[in-house]
């Protein structure tokens, strides 16, 4: 914990450095003037809509609105700041990034010390978090995945909190993070489930408290502060719709046609006959995502064995350390520098399974192993696994810590 003046000077320091070091890069990538594309388009027109019209809505093609294609965190809160025109507000946007990213610093320092690393080594996850090059990336850029891994953070630091101290006001304060993250990236709606399966699953096999009317009452929480999200969504398509509609798009983007190259290399296709359909690409986006869906669902079947082999090269190119592994067959500058960074990390990160009964440890595992099986079902690069990333930061110092502490005794005996 940061609970002494030399900790938080040094902290300070570090988030100053940190958000310096973003600063520079805002500059340098034109943050002032470099209109946002695709995505982040998409994200800030949210935004800009709710400050304008009281509305999360954007336009299609056509000009009709689309109430639910975006998980809705970013936009309100970016919109919260939106103070101006919206050429301005891009600019906001980009600092309130860069405010988010050094706040994962800050969080990673935190939990570092919580879960008992010494000062020196709890600094070596916020030097590297700081310097990281996908944090500093995303800083300024209009995306959801510095504020998804901001609150992962904040969501394992408020369940560890909860096991060590034993007060149920952090496993609640849990579930509100969690909300917020699951409407930040609509893939981790089944992560807090998935977390208490495994707790549940660890506790059976191994004689374990399970505390089932904690867990539960967590799980409850989260379903009902997402209700009102869904029920808006319902009073919209007048069917249950828990995040966005965006799931069956993302599957089709997938899996339409498995025997495409770029579907085999892990990446997505848009030669799907769907994608060309008008009138098809006229209907409601709920309409659309169930048809979409069927049609994986039959193309999956009909080609399993390319299935598996799509899945494994999205498995492998999320583990991987090559910022898009897909776009290019050779290798570039940011290939070479992501090895040297992430490969040593990805190494210590596997040596924690030796302490996996660690609640802290387990926990980290299990948000990993989530992502994981997730990339199986979609294209991925490991932009998708980023959010997790401070986790495996975080254990790859905590696994070094034991092999340094280890080697120290060793040397004393």
């Amino acid at each position: 914990m940061i609970d002494n003046l030399k900790d938080k000077s040094l902290i300070l320091f570090i988030l100053f450095f940190s958000f310096i070091v973003r600063l520079i890069y805002f500059f340098f990538t034109d943050g002032f003037s470099r209109l946002p594309i695709e995505d982040s388009l998409d994200y800030h027109a949210h935004a800009q809509n709710i400050r304008d019209f009281g509305q999360f809505f954007t336009l299609d093609e056509s000009g009709k609105k689309i109430y639910s294609s975006r998980p809705p965190t970013l936009s309100f809160l970016l919109s919260i700041f939106y103070i101006s025109s919206p050429e301005t507000n891009i600019v906001i946007a980009r600092f309130i990034q860069i405010l988010i990213s050094v706040g994962s610093i800050f969080l990673i320092f935190q939990i570092s010390r919580y879960v008992g690393l010494k000062k020196i080594y709890a600094l070596i996850p916020a030097l590297v978090l700081c310097l990281y090059p996908p944090s500093i990336f995303y800083s300024s850029r209009i995306l959801t995945e510095n504020l998804a891994a901001l609150l992962i953070l904040v969501s394992i630091y408020l369940i560890l909190r909860f096991f060590y101290e034993k007060e149920l006001k952090f496993l609640l304060f849990s579930s509100i993070s969690f909300l917020l993250l699951t409407l930040t990236r609509s893939s981790y709606l089944l992560l807090p489930f998935f977390i208490v399966f495994a707790i549940f699953a660890k506790a059976f096999f191994f004689k374990e408290s399970k505390q089932i009317k904690e867990l539960s009452l967590f799980l409850l929480c989260y379903v009902i502060l997402l209700s009102p999200w869904s029920i808006r969504n319902y009073s919209i398509y007048g069917e249950l719709v828990p995040t966005t509609t965006r799931l069956g798009y993302m599957l089709y983007l997938s899996n339409n046609t498995l025997d495409d190259p770029e579907v085999q290399k892990g990446g997505y296709s848009r030669k799907g006959e769907l994608f060309y359909d008008v009138e098809f690409q006229k209907k409601d986006p709920l309409y659309k995502s169930k048809i979409y869906k069927e049609e994986v669902v039959k193309e999956v079947s009909a080609n399993p064995k390319l299935f598996l082999s799509a899945s494994k090269e999205r498995f492998l190119n999320t583990l991987t350390w090559r910022p898009n592994p897909i776009a290019r067959d050779h290798w570039v500058a940011s290939d070479y520098v992501m090895f040297f960074i992430w490969t040593p990390l990805l190494l210590f990160f596997f040596f924690s399974i030796t302490r996996v009964f660690n609640t802290f440890v387990f926990l980290s595992w299990i948000c990993f192993t989530y992502v994981l099986l997730i990339s199986l079902f979609f294209w991925g690069i490991p932009r998708l696994r980023y959010p997790v990333d401070p986790l495996v930061i975080l254990l790859a110092t905590y696994s070094f810590t034991l092999i340094i502490q280890k080697f120290k005794k060793n040397e004393s005996e």
